[in-house]
């Protein structure tokens, strides 16, 4: 009984951690930016936000051992597209944190 409480809060841990990551890529979209940089590169923007959510959204399945032992292919071609958007989503985010006044 023990084994089942650590992976509990595990999970619930990512769950949260994942939650909050998606509703900031969604809330992006609902207010204004509070950096200007948002506004002068719109499309990298919602690039870096987009593929970030998608991201946080297919990572969480990855660490699941169900997943891997029944769904593998799923399991594989999942990890690439993480990896590919692993590489790419950091240059889309790099400029963005430019302050200007």
């Amino acid at each position: 009984m023990r084994r089942k409480e650590p992976r509990w809060l595990l999970v619930m841990a990512i769950g949260s951690l994942v939650f909050v990551g998606i509703a900031a890529s969604a809330t992006h979209y609902l207010q204004e930016p509070y950096n200007p940089g948002f506004l002068e590169f719109p499309v990298v923007t919602a690039l870096h936000v987009v593929l970030g959510g998608l991201y946080l959204t297919l990572a969480p399945f990855q660490v699941i051992s169900r997943t891997r032992s029944r769904h593998l292919a799923y399991h594989r071609r999942a990890g690439r597209v993480l990896v590919a958007f692993g590489l790419i989503i950091p240059f889309f985010g790099w400029g963005e944190g430019d302050y200007r006044a």
